[in-house]
């Protein structure tokens, strides 16, 4: 993969993308579930971001009533594959964003403990 795809993939996440986590509570624990995903109406350019990250599965089209266009969706919610993604496209994205908030622009670390499976 070309500095020019990480870059991209890069943005494409940074404007399209987001990081929901989730409050897994199964029999006798509890954990915090974090999940990559972007969502647009261009499966060919969804495509290609999947392709340039190897990880995750495209899903759709979804058709709403009433939407003009189908939806289609990425999405991974495996720990490692989250972590790699991130730690790869962290230097990509703007440093003012990385330097202000957390989440996915903050970079990995940002994560912390109270994100990590396991670790409410």
């Amino acid at each position: 993969m070309s500095e020019y795809d990480v870059t991209w993939a890069a943005g494409l996440f940074e404007g399209e993308g987001c990081i929901a986590v989730r409050d897994v509570r199964p029999p006798h624990r509890r954990y915090a579930e974090v999940r990559l995903l972007v969502g647009m109406t261009d499966e060919d350019v969804l495509r290609r971001f999947a392709s340039i990250v190897g990880a995750g599965a495209v899903h759709g089209p979804i058709i709403k009533t009433g939407a003009r266009k189908p939806v289609w969706t990425w999405g991974t919610s495996s720990k490692s594959e989250v972590h790699r993604i991130l730690r790869q496209a962290g230097g990509e994205l703007p440093v003012a964003r990385r330097a202000g908030r957390r989440g996915p622009a903050a970079g990995p670390d940002a994560l912390g403990p109270p994100l990590v499976r396991g670790a409410l």
